[in-house]
């Protein structure tokens, strides 16, 4: 885990507090800090999902969503939305291709005793491309596919293989996701 420093947000109002910790002290002491999820899909309502590294100190070798990202302290969401995608994925965007849809706060244990708490902003990415053109980042990522929503509506529920089954906002971004594809 690259460790950054974060900004300390407020646990009720999400609002940044004005300090700043450590990313891994935030995880290892449950501190509030801000993340972003980009969730990338396509005209055939499927969703792209990373797999996790197995190197990775969170939830390894688990199907994740698109890309996500810790936002650095003093940074904007929308910066950090952009620069994680093409880290992640190696996919060149701009800010005007994400779409703002929710924010949420997000609390889970992990492994190792770490405790994530995080004001996730969640953002929507069209994207009909190729996933074997995306570039992947060995160290986060090491498989990415599409995946129909319907069938992951379905095999989330009760598997390991995915960490989407701990986020709560799934299943709001599945419906926002075939609303916008009619």
């Amino acid at each position: 885990m690259v460790d950054e420093l974060v900004d300390v947000l407020d646990p009720i109002s999400g609002e940044p507090t004005g300090k700043s910790v450590m990313k891994y002290v935030a995880h290892t002491k449950g501190i509030w800090h801000p993340a972003v999820h980009v969730w990338i899909y396509n005209s055939k309502g499927e969703v792209l999902l990373q797999h996790r590294a197995k190197s990775k100190k969170l939830f390894p070798d688990k199907w994740d969503i698109s890309v996500g990202g810790h936002v650095g302290f003093g940074e904007s969401i929308e910066d950090v939305a952009v620069r994680e995608v093409g880290e992640e994925i190696g996919l060149v965007i701009s800010k005007k291709d994400l779409e703002k849809v929710f924010s949420f706060k997000w609390h889970v244990y992990a492994n190792d005793g770490m405790e994530n708490n995080e004001f996730v902003t969640v953002f929507l990415l069209k994207y009909d491309g190729s996933v074997d053109s995306l570039i992947l980042q060995k160290e986060e990522v090491d498989g990415a596919k599409f995946f129909d929503i319907g069938f992951l509506e379905k095999d989330i529920v009760n598997n390991d293989a995915y960490l989407l089954g701990k986020n709560f906002s799934v299943s709001r971004v599945f419906d926002l996701i075939k609303k916008k594809l009619g």
